[in-house]
């Protein structure tokens, strides 16, 4: 690997860790302060989809990322600066409430999304224009892995340091990481890229070749996901764990194994092929189905084996997830990679939404061991259909493809 990839490797792993910080907060974080100010589940499920609404709709606003920029600044680093700063002061003004006022907590969060779903949106397309398909490996990996590591820092070590340090000092910590983020972005010279406006919209990606096979595997690559990973907290917390071992072993554990995950993931995908990784790791995810459904019909689960599966889930999740985002780049146009990929992604969250919330109809009608053990049959059937979808010869049309693109 030579200097110039590593650059772009730290480049995306320090803006990916700013990525995942609110992701972490809203998911570890928000909900903890909510319950603690006396607010019932259902308004917390409520706030907890509202805070998760632009990560979902943020295809609808990312083809002005690709339009609109000053070419003095660069075509990514437009929006990623200004959209960094305000993350930064959101983080801020957080440091100054004083905890009574609610809807200012609310108001800040749901900023803080905002901007972090855009910037989300604005950062893959520097990734799709920056890094070469060679790169796309190791660079998934690192986009994985940067947004575990910020999710840490903004989820479950945040619970893990407020009761030593207090919510202000850590507000300013999270302001003050975010800033420095901003450097490297800021020193980097961003290489222009050829707009062909014609070929620009969500229209014009919709009516590319083969593109409604694509999404049909972006959105059954992301089954998992919801069907399998949803259901860890209130797994745990049926299993008589307490909210610090929760915070411990999803909010901390978990991650750093889903890290390592990206990291081998990253390793493989390019030896292994775009097409077998993510085949394999995607059947991957029929142990950890397997795994959970053995862990679920037993009466007292031992602390060793809950961690242990888990941590195999994130590790599996991980990897599929390299895979996923290493063929979600090969299908994007460089004129309009923020678009085309956030609306890939976009389809991909929806899909494991949907399916989280048929995984908690499921369990709660079936309990845990009849949920996991269906999800295995129905995971199970998307392996075949992958397979049957992803076939050799579509991966070479692709190839020819973007070869051919304008």
């Amino acid at each position: 690997m030579d200097r110039i990839t590593l650059q772009k490797l730290g480049l995306f792993a320090g803006l990916y860790v700013s990525i995942g910080i609110p992701h972490g907060f809203f998911q570890k974080v928000a909900p903890y302060i909510l319950r603690d100010h006396g607010m019932s589940l259902e308004k917390i499920g409520g706030w907890t989809f509202l805070f998760a609404l632009p990560w979902m709709l943020k295809f609808i606003w990312a083809p002005l990322l690709d339009r609109f920029f000053s070419s003095k600044i660069g075509r990514r680093k437009s929006w990623i600066l200004p959209l960094q700063a305000l993350s930064a002061c959101v983080f801020l003004a957080l440091a100054f409430w004083d905890g009574s006022d609610m809807s200012y907590f609310l108001r800040m969060v749901v900023a803080l999304n905002l901007v972090g779903a855009t910037q989300d949106a604005a950062t893959d397309g520097y990734a799709v224009d920056l890094l070469l398909p060679s790169e796309r490996g190791w660079g998934n990996g690192i986009q994985i892995g940067g947004y575990w590591t910020g999710f840490m820092l903004g989820g479950g070590l945040l619970l893990m340091l407020q009761p030593h340090v207090g919510w202000s000092r850590i507000y300013l910590f999270l302001a003050g990481a975010v800033f420095l983020i901003m450097i490297p972005v800021w020193l980097r010279a961003e290489r222009p890229v050829e707009i062909q406006r014609q070929h620009m919209g969500i229209r014009a990606f919709l009516k590319r070749p083969f593109i409604f096979r694509v999404l049909l595997i972006v959105v059954l690559a992301r089954c998992g996901t919801g069907l399998v990973s949803a259901l860890h907290v209130p797994f745990l917390h049926d299993l008589g764990y307490s909210l610090a071992d929760v915070g411990l072993i999803t909010g901390i554990i978990g991650p750093c194994v889903a890290l390592l995950g990206a990291l081998v993931g990253g390793f493989l995908a390019n030896p292994i092929g775009r097409r077998r990784s993510l085949l394999y790791f995607v059947a991957a995810n029929l142990l950890t189905a397997l795994a959970l459904t053995l862990l679920a019909i037993q009466s007292e689960p031992t602390r060793f084996w809950v961690i242990t599966v888990i941590s195999l889930e994130h590790f599996i999740s991980s990897m599929a997830m390299v895979a996923l985002f290493s063929f979600m780049m090969d299908w994007c146009r460089a004129d309009q990679s923020a678009g085309e990929y956030t609306l890939m992604d976009s389809m991909g969250i929806c899909s494991a939404m949907v399916c989280a919330i048929i995984a908690h109809f499921m369990a709660q009608a079936l309990g845990y061991g009849g949920h996991y053990a269906i999800s295995l049959g129905v995971l199970s059937v998307v392996v075949v259909v992958l397979v049957l979808v992803y076939t050799p010869s579509f991966q070479e049309r692709n190839r020819a493809l973007r070869e051919s693109s304008p």
